[in-house]
């Protein structure tokens, strides 16, 4: 088990490794609990950091007291940032075209929809993360897979085929809307 000490060492090592967004940033561990505080100039500093700190074995939990201070030339009104959201989520190919919905308040943008793929809901809010003027975001999009059941030719092709005789091996199997020969 690592002490505090050496868990805030490695905490800190690993924000020196995300690059100079992590350079004001505070870090505190008591108990196997970290805590970050300071201010960044932009969310994807921020996201940054708590990823650099969950990476670190032994840290129990993280808190984070980071505020984003955008910089007077990143800060962007809200309608602003809706409409560039809405481009950069257009522009990716891997999130699929009218899926997802945006809401924005005091550069804090919300996602919401439904996709087919993690992968797809992981896309939207790093491309959302990354944008100038953005403080936080909400992923809400919900993943909902497309079950499909296998057809009725092949669930009586496989059921004969589970048949010990020769000849149901044989059989051919079609379907012609609600009559199976």
């Amino acid at each position: 088990m690592k002490t505090d000490t050496q868990l805030q060492q490695q905490v800190m090592a690993g924000l020196a490794r995300e690059g100079p967004g992590a350079v004001d940033i505070s870090v505190g561990v008591k108990d196997g609990i970290v805590t970050l505080t300071g201010p960044v100039a932009c969310y994807a500093d921020k996201w940054d950091a708590e990823q650099a700190a969950r990476m670190v074995t032994g840290v129990r939990a993280l808190v984070v007291a980071l505020d984003v201070v955008l910089p007077g030339c990143s800060e962007r009104d809200d309608v602003d940032i809706a409409r560039a959201t809405d481009d950069a989520l257009r522009l990716s190919i891997l999130v699929p075209a009218d899926v997802v919905r945006v809401a924005v308040q005091a550069g804090q943008v919300t996602l919401a929809g439904e996709t087919t793929w993690n992968f797809q809901r992981e896309a939207a809010a790093r491309t959302v993360r990354k944008l100038v003027g953005v403080t936080g975001v909400t992923n809400r999009i919900t993943v909902a897979p497309r079950v499909t059941t296998p057809s009725k030719e092949a669930r009586t092709e496989v059921a004969l085929q589970g048949r010990e005789h020769r000849r149901a091996r044989q059989i051919a199997v079609t379907v012609d809307g609600a009559e199976l020969t």
